[in-house]
């Protein structure tokens, strides 16, 4: 029998991910073994303990695969901002972040999973650890943020930092757990979720300033 190559290795883990994606999306996760995902991609146990630990792993690497980049480039944009319109800039990177979640299928999918992931164990596992520990580095990258527009003096001085920071990390995690089932079409989606935003954005517009018409 032909030795598997590199590419053929990568082509059965990427096989065995879109079959989880499916099995999960279909059953949920908590609901779900790895016996499940080997049946779906028609594949043995044998194949998926070969490319994953257990079902955490599976769930981590889902996140890796669709989720990680759209994470990293949030990061990075907020680390980017400048020094000049300011609010409108950081206010275009919340709205792409937000709309890429519901017009990209893979992304959407994925945080599904992954949020279904958290909820149906209370445990301190180490997925639990590994999502915490990116939920802290994101409201630690919000807070830098909102700190640096702060300093310029492009959001309202009278509202405590942390405050700002814990409400744009409710309000963003508010939308996202939102079903997207509210929404119609791509062009509803985008209406909606830059009005939304908006109005958290008003809150923190400095008092003597008011939004473009």
């Amino acid at each position: 029998m032909a030795r598997k190559t590199k590419e053929d290795t990568e082509k059965t883990r990427h096989a065995l991910l879109d079959a989880a994606t499916r099995i999960f999306s279909e059953q949920g996760v908590a609901n779900t073994t790895l016996h499940h995902i080997a049946c779906a991609a028609d594949m043995t146990r044998g194949a998926v303990y070969w490319h994953f630990k257990n079902k955490d792993d599976v769930i981590k690497s889902l996140w890796e695969r669709s989720t990680s980049g759209p994470y990293s480039a949030f990061i990075t944009s907020l680390q980017a901002l400048g020094t000049t319109e300011l609010l409108l800039e950081f206010t275009h990177i919340l709205q792409t972040t937000i709309r890429s979640f519901f017009t990209d299928p893979n992304l959407h999918q994925a945080m599904r999973i992954i949020i279904s992931s958290q909820e149906f164990t209370l445990q301190a596992s180490e997925l639990q650890r590994f999502f915490d520990e990116r939920k802290k580095h994101l409201h630690a990258s919000m807070r830098s943020a909102l700190s640096h527009l702060q300093q310029h003096k492009a959001i309202r001085q009278d509202v405590p930092l942390s405050v700002m920071a814990d409400s744009l990390w409710a309000y963003t995690n508010g939308l996202i757990h939102t079903h997207p089932e509210i929404f119609a079409d791509a062009t509803s989606i985008e209406q909606h979720c830059n009005q939304l935003l908006s109005l958290w954005i008003d809150g923190i517009r400095p008092r003597n300033e008011h939004p473009p018409l």
